[in-house]
């Protein structure tokens, strides 16, 4: 039976290394959701790169199925790590994407395609509600792809500071 886990916290807590040391089953699939728009994400994407060298790596940032099956026609994975929620739902909403929609159809098809899968996001419930529409938008929508990703998922972790606290 598969078994997926959603992997939440604050930024820079160590969630991507959380879930890269939950997965040991191989072969294994990243699919990165960043896009780089200045060089100091540049940096921090070649420096996630360098962690998961052993790994199959795909860039989708929008979780298109189609893309996805592509990989899964190639090969067959037995793990998956998709990092990260922030920037799916930024790309998602500013390709006019229900972000919603998207992410139960692309976790179905992860469900019944990998043995062990695992979700990246970040906590937004925690900070400050900020003063502008969009910015309230993008964190009500990732909001609410974490509430189904938690509902779906067999197991949620909370991590602060390198540590991961099972919540769910």
């Amino acid at each position: 039976m598969a078994k997926t886990v959603l992997i939440i916290g604050g930024n820079n807590s160590g969630k991507t290394r959380t879930a890269l040391d939950m997965v040991k089953e191989k072969p294994r699939l990243y699919v990165a959701t960043a896009i780089s728009y200045d060089p100091e994400m540049q940096k921090k994407i070649l420096a996630h790169k360098k962690e998961r060298i052993e790994w199959d790596s795909m860039v989708n940032p929008l979780l298109e199925t189609e893309q996805l099956k592509i990989a899964f026609d190639t090969k067959i994975y037995r793990s998956l790590v998709v990092d990260c929620m922030g920037f799916f739902v930024l790309n998602a909403l500013n390709s006019g994407i229900d972000p919603v929609h998207r992410i139960i159809e692309f976790f179905n098809m992860v469900k019944e395609a990998v043995n062990f899968s695992v979700f990246v996001s970040n906590e937004i419930g925690m900070s400050p509600i900020p003063p502008y529409s969009f910015s309230r938008h993008y964190l009500k929508e990732l909001g609410r792809v974490n509430k189904i990703l938690a509902q779906r998922c067999d197991e949620t972790y909370l991590v602060i500071a390198e540590k991961a606290l099972k919540i769910g």
